[in-house]
């Protein structure tokens, strides 16, 4: 991946909202990285870094840079420096100086532009940040599409016609063979009915993944049975309760 240019002053500058924070962020940050089987290691991401009387959340490729090392910071490593800051954000440890802008987000359908990255290795990305198993990921993509929680109210991958009603609607439809998936551009498809021709629905790479990838789909065509309709929903209310209280220690 290219490297990019990168200063000081592209730092993530964040404010601690209580000072001992400062060793619940580092205790955090140590589970949050690159899993190696081989080694059976944990790679950690991003650090907590006091400069100056300022605190930072930092990638370690940033960290190198400092020292005067030479580094290949990408893009990529950036977006998911932000990503692990907005989390913390999210769970109440920091505060982000400044508009963090998102770059990417599959549980919501976004995509700020194209990356050299595809949107579904992002995803899973995002995914292992959150702690997310596969089923896990499956699921909590397909509840958020019929729901209508994508970015700017898009319908890309809202399979149903009863949009904001927490169904399995997305998997029956998705693997639903009266369907093509024909491409109209990078990141972009419409579901085409075969026998008329006519578009149903649109989708992105992001959605079709869940159809395409074995794993994923066999996940997929579990939670389209017609006798797994309260599965579904159990496993979303569940995985949702996961996120949302991801790291409260305040709940520990």
């Amino acid at each position: 991946m290219e490297s990019i240019n990168w200063s000081q002053e592209q730092m993530l500058e964040v404010v601690l909202k209580e000072p001992d924070d400062f060793l619940k962020i580092r205790e955090t940050l140590s589970r949050i990285g690159v899993a190696s089987r081989k080694e059976r290691k944990l790679y950690q991401s991003c650090h907590i870094l006091h400069k100056q009387g300022k605190y930072f959340i930092v990638h370690f490729k940033e960290l190198f840079a400092l020292d005067g090392k030479k580094t290949n910071l990408s893009e990529n490593d950036i977006a998911r420096r932000n990503t692990i800051g907005k989390l913390l954000g999210d769970w109440g440890l920091v505060e982000v100086k400044g508009e963090l802008e998102p770059t990417n987000d599959a549980f919501r359908n976004f995509m700020k532009q194209e990356y050299t990255v595809k949107p579904e290795e992002l995803m899973l990305d995002k995914a292992q940040l959150l702690g997310l198993t596969a089923p896990e990921m499956t699921v909590l993509i397909g509840g958020m599409r019929v729901l209508g929680t994508n970015y700017q109210g898009t319908k890309h991958g809202v399979f149903t016609n009863n949009e904001g009603v927490l169904t399995n609607d997305f998997f029956v439809n998705l693997t639903d063979m009266n369907y093509s998936w024909n491409s109209v551009g990078s990141n972009l498809y419409n579901i085409v009915n075969r026998k008329t021709g006519v578009t149903k629905w649109t989708a992105t790479r992001v959605d079709l993944v869940f159809g395409s990838n074995a794993l994923l789909r066999a996940y997929a065509e579990l939670y389209a049975q017609d006798d797994n309709k309260e599965k579904f929903v159990h496993d979303f209310i569940k995985t949702w309760t996961k996120v949302m209280t991801m790291d409260r220690f305040d709940l520990n």
